[in-house]
Order: C-alpha cells, then structure tokens, then sequence
C-alpha cells in the first residue's frame, strides 16, 4: 500500500502541492480502511468458528455453539463448523441437531467417509438402525474395504437382530485389520447370540487377551452358562466385578 501511495503521489501530486499530495493520502487511508472492513467481513465466519471449537475444548459448549452458529449464519457452506457443531449437540446428547448438522457436512463434501461414519452412529444413538445401516452402505460404495463402515454396519445389523448378516460384517473387520477396537468382543456376541458357543468363546478369550473389560467378560459367562461350564462362568463373572470395580 506504501508503493501504491508513493506512485500516487507521484502522479497526482507532484513537485510541493502539500493540499494535493494530503487529499491523495486521506483518499488512501479510507481505501484502506474498506479493505480492512472487508476483510474482516469476508473471514469474520473462520474467526468465530476458531473461536467455537477454541470454546469446545474448553468445556464451554453451549458458548462454543454459539459461536459455531455465528460461523454458519455468515457461511453457511463452511463444512468444518458444521461438523463441529455436531460434535457439540452430541456431547449434549442432542442427536436430532447432530444428525442434522452432520448431513450438512455430508451434503457439502458427498466423498468423506468420516462424515458418513459419523452421521452412522448418530443414527445409532437415535436408536434409528434401519437409517444407520443406509449410511453406512453408502460409505462403503465409496470404500469397500473401510473396515470402520463394515464395524459400523455390523452395528447397525446386530440392532436390528440381523445377527448372522451382522456376523458376516464382524468378520470382514476381522479380516481387514485384526487388531480393530472391539473385533473380538463384537465376533464373540454374535457367535453367542447365534449359539455359535465355541466359536464365541475362542473370540471373547481373544479380546481378553487384547482389552478386557466388564462387558466382555459377563458374555464370556453367559457363554460358558449355556455350555453348561459352571466353574468357568462364575470366574468369568468374578472377573467382570473386579473390572467393574477398577473402572
């Protein structure tokens, strides 16, 4: 802005027209100052979505939603305060919000998976299966082999009672990483649930083995129950008090 003045002077006024060369310089601060307004304007949105999630992770959620919706207003397709602020309304517990800010996100970038697997277990949460598993097919169009949409369509099949197509899914996890959060915990449920007792034993000893918890072990006892396994399942269910407690 220095060099544009200079040359304007330099043009406008030259030699020692003192009036001249003030009027070029008050013509340009003031465009100056439209460029600042302007700028401030145009980026104002990212200023209150970095203040949002500044806000977020701060614990202060409903002022970091307000700032979000700010963000919105002003921008209506910046995707990032749109997700954002579904993570707000699900740390509230407010799926109906969530799940609508997170088809936003879907809507604006049609390609990400995270926000298909998002929008998925939202659905969830809503106790909304049929529409979760829609969601989650969707994301696997996009990625075959994404082992979080075959977890995520295990999900939203084993809520619906689905237990052997939701197994079939289970597995297809199983078989692209092994070591995904829950694998065997999940295989095992859906072993036991289709009486599948030894298979569900061998899965639930696996994920013992990886990260046990409480809920692992209390199928493991109900397992061991049904195969008549008394010894075994009252040390399964030992184990789920002591995991319990220490949680």
């Amino acid at each position: 802005m220095g060099l544009l003045l200079g040359a304007l002077i330099a043009k406008a006024a030259p030699g020692h027209d003192v009036l001249r060369r003030i009027a070029v310089l008050l013509v340009g601060a003031l465009i100056v100052a439209a460029v600042v307004m302007w700028l401030q304007h145009s980026r104002s949105y990212m200023l209150h979505g970095q203040n949002g999630v500044g806000l977020l992770g701060q614990g202060k959620t409903d002022e970091g939603i307000a700032e979000l919706q700010k963000a919105v207003q002003l921008r209506p397709d910046f995707a990032p305060a749109h997700a954002a602020l579904a993570h707000a309304y699900i740390e509230k517990r407010d799926f109906a919000d969530a799940a609508s800010e997170m088809k936003r996100v879907v809507a604006l970038n049609p390609r990400s998976e995270m926000a298909y697997y998002q929008l998925g277990f939202i659905y969830l949460e809503q106790k909304t299966p049929a529409k979760a598993q829609d969601i989650f097919a969707q994301l696997l169009k996009i990625d075959p082999n994404s082992a979080d949409g075959h977890n995520g369509l295990g999900d939203a099949l084993a809520d619906q009672h689905r237990d052997q197509e939701a197994l079939e899914e289970y597995k297809r996890v199983d078989a692209l990483d092994s070591s995904y959060q829950g694998v065997n915990y999940n295989l095992g449920v859906m072993q036991a649930r289709l009486k599948m007792y030894d298979d569900a034993i061998a899965s639930l000893l696996k994920q013992r083995q990886v990260a046990d918890d409480a809920d692992n072990e209390n199928v493991l006892a109900g397992v061991y129950e049904a195969k008549g396994m008394k010894s075994a399942a009252d040390e399964a269910q030992q184990k789920a008090k002591q995991l319990q407690t220490s949680q």
